[in-house]
């Protein structure tokens, strides 16, 4: 699942299998985003019941965390802008792990 920094979800996926790989829809910014900062949160939908506190059911125990991004924007001065996550220029894939 993909939240904004408030926790609202702005994007989920289908279920995802062993070694498969999710890819969100890209977020657009515009010239007024330029010098701002967002935060998303990726983490794994659990089933009901799951959490940190309590991370197994039937057998399985869910990755409970949480990967916090900060997306800067940034004004590269010809009219287009580029991003860093959490500061650096490539993005860092959140991978989860259920046993």
């Amino acid at each position: 699942m993909l939240a904004d920094g408030e926790g609202n979800v702005i994007e989920t996926s289908a279920a995802v299998k062993q070694n498969q790989s999710v890819t969100f829809a890209s977020i657009p910014y515009t010239l007024a985003d330029a010098g701002k900062t967002y935060t998303y949160q990726i983490y794994e939908k659990l089933p009901e019941g799951v959490n940190a506190e309590n991370p197994t059911k039937d057998g399985v125990t869910y990755d409970t965390n949480v990967t916090t991004v900060e997306v800067a924007v940034i004004d590269n001065g010809d009219g287009s802008l580029s991003v860093t996550y959490n500061g650096n220029a490539n993005f860092t894939t959140a991978e989860f792990s259920n046993e």
